[in-house]
């Protein structure tokens, strides 16, 4: 069989990823046998059109369910790093798996990532671990994004347009261009059913496509995507597709509406009932209907990057909703002096029952106390912004307390108060909150902005184990944070940025920070000296070092991580870069034994050491 492949890295890999799922010699010698079927007898791969044949014994050695799983990539472009996340969201509301498919106690989101895995076993599909996401690695997801070879996306197109499963069709300024699709066959072929429709829209392309769209037999539609990027919609065009062809979409369960400017949703959307998953990601809208209340059916409702976006009170009547992605607007730091003119009647949650994820909640635009009612809640990201929260100490307190039954919690806090008036009654609520913070055992994720009185002292009685991630801005504190951050068992992540630490000294004592696999200062404007112990950090991964201009020399320390993959330098005065790199093609610097044994430093952009 490898002689069959022709030495041909990807025909070996795909035709091993088919072996590797079978169990015995009767199953391999069959696998054998086709192989010399699909290709001929005496033929060679290297042949026109034989390695298609191996590619295409992989698909059709598929079980039937994962077969339209395969097929569904096809709706994303060529080199795209497909989200796990959101291809899992749509493999469900297309019904491509389903509760049937579980095993003992996995939820819908495991059987997913099941199938994904099965792909990537069969080597079909490429998967990213989540190497660089903290989060996505601690609460054990497999894989944080996943890719087609580019061959592979040829059969996987192939196949998808042979059984009639989905039409990707790019539009362009000078017409439509794909190789699998033209203007023509659009305009023509009326009677043939189309499933599911990918179009990626240019602003001149939608003037030209909009007639070509209604001529289209679109009752038989299970998913629309229409995606474009800025573009600008005047005269209402995807307006007058959504308007004019929504009482056909009878049938549809997906449809994403993403990146268009000033788009009208018609109020007849309330009829697709259907409708299981719904993207309106990156568009800005001039209305959202209450109609949308009618979709009982939907499964995942996504606002993200929707600026100036006012959600009607409609969506506690989605009884069925399991992921909410609220406007990223609702995190009241992003909106500048909008702020609090956007905010209608706040959204009421009670009720969802089935709700698992909640994105950019925000207690002046949904209620903390609905929080309480959603007990399958798994993920909560919240922001919190002491400038428009008079309550904020006690509102914090409500929400965290609240929220004690989510597995995993993120939330920002961000204060800009500068009067002198509330700035020193704001630091202390600050600090005091962050205290809080550090005693609640599901949050991971953690993001401060804002100057605070002082940081909390690490207290084993209250302070658990339960942060993963956190981003210190602006907190303008003088004694050094690393007495207490080193302490807590499961960072893994640590950004200081902008002024978080006023200090010139800055220490990692030995046995500190045992998990911290990622470590970046920014903009730490003051600091002087900074020294690693040994035995600190024993698994760091990566060190960034930005715009830190006092700080004289490389830690000693660094020498003994042996974990450290890549150090990266940016903005930093020559003396400090000229004592880790040759200069002028001289020797080393004077730093640069500390730092020989990690295997890519880059300063400023620039590889300069890559054994």
């Amino acid at each position: 069989m490898v002689k069959a492949c022709g030495g041909l890295p990807l025909a070996v890999i795909v035709l091993g990823g088919t072996l590797a799922t079978k169990q015995n010699l009767k199953e391999w010698e069959s696998v054998n046998n086709n192989v010399r079927a699909y290709l001929g007898r005496g033929k060679s791969i290297m042949e026109e059109g034989n390695l298609h044949k191996i590619l295409a014994l992989s698909y059709n050695d598929l079980p039937y369910k994962l077969k339209p799983c395969f097929l569904y990539l096809s709706r994303y472009e060529e080199d795209y790093d497909i989200d796990t996340e959101e291809l899992d969201k749509l493999w469900m509301a297309e019904g491509l798996i389903s509760t049937k498919d579980r095993i003992g106690e996995e939820s819908m989101m495991d059987v997913a990532e099941r199938c994904l895995g099965e792909l990537v076993t069969r080597c079909m599909v490429q998967g990213k671990a989540p190497a660089d996401d903290v989060m996505l690695s601690y609460i054990g997801r497999s894989f944080a994004s996943c890719r087609l070879h580019d061959l592979m996306r040829d059969l996987c197109l192939l196949k998808a347009k042979e059984e009639n499963f989905l039409l990707p069709v790019s539009c362009h300024d000078d017409g439509i261009l794909d190789e699998h699709v033209d203007i023509s066959s659009l305009a023509s072929n009326d009677h043939t059913q189309v499933y599911r429709l990918v179009i990626r829209f240019s602003e001149k392309s939608v003037r030209k496509f909009v007639p070509l769209v209604e001529k289209r037999n679109t009752r038989y539609l299970r998913s629309v995507v229409l995606m474009a990027s800025g573009v600008q919609l005047k005269e209402g065009r995807v307006d007058k597709i959504m308007k004019s062809q929504i009482n056909q979409f009878k049938m549809l369960r997906v449809l994403a509406v993403e990146g268009f400017d000033h788009l009208r949703l018609p109020k007849a959307i309330g009829k697709l009932i259907h409708l299981r998953y719904l993207s309106l990601r990156g568009s800005v809208f001039l209305r959202l209907p209450s109609s949308l209340g009618n979709l009982r059916y939907l499964q995942t409702l996504d606002f993200r990057d929707c600026p100036r976006c006012r959600i009607p009170d409609v969506l506690w009547k989605m009884r069925q909703l399991r992921y909410l992605y609220l406007p990223d607007a609702y995190g009241t730091h992003k909106l500048g002096k909008l702020k609090l003119n956007l905010f209608c009647k706040k959204l009421r949650l009670k009720g969802l029952d089935k709700l698992e994820i909640l994105e950019n909640f925000c207690p002046l635009s949904c209620s903390s106390q609905d929080i309480s009612t959603l007990k399958n809640l798994r993920v909560l990201s919240a922001v919190v912004d002491m400038d428009f929260d008079e309550h904020f100490p006690t509102g914090i307190h409500r929400l965290m307390s609240n929220s004690d039954h989510a597995r995993s919690t993120s939330l920002s806090i961000v204060s800009r108060r500068d009067s002198a008036a509330t700035a020193a009654l704001t630091k202390e609520n600050l600090s005091d909150v962050v205290g809080q913070c550090f005693s609640r055992r599901n949050l991971q994720v953690l993001e401060v902005k804002g100057p605070m009185a002082n940081f909390p002292k690490y207290d084993a009685q209250y302070m658990y184990a339960s942060l993963v991630d956190m981003t210190l801005t602006e907190i303008e504190i003088e004694e050094d944070p690393m007495k207490t951050l080193e302490r807590l068992p499961n960072l893994r992540s640590l950004l200081l940025a902008y002024g978080s630490f006023l200090g010139k000294e800055m220490r990692c004592k030995a046995t500190g920070f045992g998990q911290l696999r990622f470590f970046r200062l920014f903009g730490l404007t003051n600091l002087v000296k900074w020294i690693v112990d040994e035995g600190a950090m024993p698994n760091l991964s990566v060190l960034t070092i930005n715009c830190c201009p006092k700080l004289e020399i490389v830690p000693n320390g660094l020498r003994f991580i042996k974990t450290l993959k890549e150090l990266i330098v940016v903005s930093m005065p020559e003396r400090f870069t000229n004592r880790i790199q040759a200069v002028n093609g001289a020797d080393q610097g004077q730093d640069f034994d500390k730092v020989s044994h990690i295997p890519s430093i880059i300063v400023n952009g620039c590889r300069i050491f890559d054994p």
